[in-house]
């Protein structure tokens, strides 16, 4: 077997994955990358942007957009820190909540169908190969 087949076959998966999230994702009303700022907020409520994009290992002005279409549409709060007026804290809402948890929950029922017929011995493999590819990948960074 040649690599191209199987690089073929990952891309083929990997966009067959992405239409199914993306489907469901414009679905909710949601932009690619928003659900990791929302599930970010809920677990950190009252964070800031600043924080959001450390755990989210991306600058902060990346993400100020997204920022701005979450509070527009009613999913996240960002108001002035009381203890520092030079700061804004980032609060997630009810409406923002219930999102995060549906759309969670509906991606995880993807991987699942996706995962659900591989045993985990397989699903080891799996993941000990991809992490070698990676590597294999990383490695001429640092030579």
């Amino acid at each position: 077997m040649e690599y191209k087949e199987i690089m073929h076959l990952f891309f083929k998966f990997m966009h067959m994955h992405r239409q199914k999230v993306q489907a469901y994702i414009d679905e909710m009303e949601l932009y690619h990358g928003q659900l990791p700022i929302l599930e970010a907020v809920r677990k950190n409520n009252g964070c800031t942007q600043t924080e959001i994009a450390e755990t989210l290992h991306v600058s902060a002005p990346s993400i100020a957009n997204s920022i701005k279409r979450l509070e527009k549409n009613g999913l996240i709060i960002k108001e002035v820190d009381p203890d520092d007026n030079r700061r804004s804290v980032i609060s997630i809402t009810e409406k923002g909540d219930v999102v995060a948890s549906t759309c969670r929950k509906k991606f995880d029922e993807i991987d699942e169908k996706c995962f659900g017929s591989l045993t985990k011995d397989e699903q080891k493999q799996l993941y000990n190969l991809l992490e070698k590819m990676i590597y294999n990948l990383g490695r001429e960074d640092h030579e």
